[in-house]
């Protein structure tokens, strides 16, 4: 059973776990953080709720123009803490850009889409109703994008790929 972790880095980000084969939901949460003047990335938490994790995926995200130098330096040490603690673990690090997965799902960049898509593929697991679970949802978002693309790549017993027949 190959559990695959969603990661919406930063702050007010989340994480997602769900099974790769069938894509049910396992757990998830908002971005554990400790409060050491800035918000960092709680890495005992983290690495916690990625036991018997195989795959992080995390949102491949960038600087924007008009962002600042100090938030955008804080948003690059949390994904850089997010980047060790996978290192550490020696798990599988996947990256995808928001781009990519939220065209896959037809959403835009207002978080309510996400949340509404999330509530649709996970009801009853998280409040979707609050707007500051936005994180998990995109966090469970982006790891059911890669499961279901990897699951449309593998071969099936005949040798072809899953979504080409």
């Amino acid at each position: 059973m190959t559990l695959i972790c969603g990661v919406d880095p930063g702050a007010k980000g989340g994480l997602g776990v769900i099974h790769a084969e069938s894509g049910r939901y396992i757990r998830s949460c908002r971005m554990p953080v400790i409060k050491v003047g800035k918000p960092l990335v709680d890495v005992m938490r983290v690495m916690d709720f990625l036991d018997n994790v195989e795959v992080v995926v995390v949102e491949d995200v960038h600087s924007m123009p008009g962002q600042g130098v100090a938030s955008t330096f804080q948003f690059g040490r949390m994904l850089g803490m997010i980047d060790a603690v996978v290192m550490a673990l020696e798990l599988r690090l996947e990256r995808v850009t928001p781009a990519v997965w939220k065209r896959y799902y037809g959403i835009s960049r207002d978080k309510l889409s996400s949340l509404s898509k999330a509530h649709v593929l996970y009801p009853g697991r998280v409040d979707w109703n609050v707007k500051a679970n936005d994180g998990v949802a995109e966090a469970l978002l982006i790891a059911n994008y890669w499961a279901e693309r990897r699951r449309a790549h593998e071969p099936t017993a005949a040798g072809t790929p899953l979504g080409s027949q």
